[in-house]
């Protein structure tokens, strides 16, 4: 038994002959490749590049890519992150140390 339409109902839509389309789920994440942890390996550069040369550059860029290789699943991508902002304040202070005698 059907309930009775009212004014502003939306009609049922006509059956076309196709079949439904497949379900699939929203925002399927991306199947993860093995494969060595590129990122990670990146940010820690970065953190010891940043310690050594040049902290303003290489300490963003390794938390940049610290915080992608963790967002990518990898183990320690959040350590790396961790390393190059340790690694950027690090070098800035041994910067003024060593430019300030």
């Amino acid at each position: 038994m059907t309930t009775p339409r009212q004014p502003g109902d939306i009609p049922d839509p006509e059956p076309t002959g196709y079949p439904a389309p497949p379900h699939h789920e929203p925002f399927d994440p991306a199947p993860s490749t093995p494969g060595p942890p590129m990122l990670t390996v990146i940010g820690f550069i970065c953190a010891a590049l940043a310690l050594l040369l040049c902290p303003i550059l290489f300490g963003p860029a390794g938390i940049v890519f610290g915080y992608m290789a963790n967002n990518k699943g990898e183990k320690y991508g959040k350590w790396a992150a961790l390393a190059s902002a340790i690694a950027l304040i690090l070098g800035l202070v041994i910067g003024l140390i060593v430019y300030n005698r």
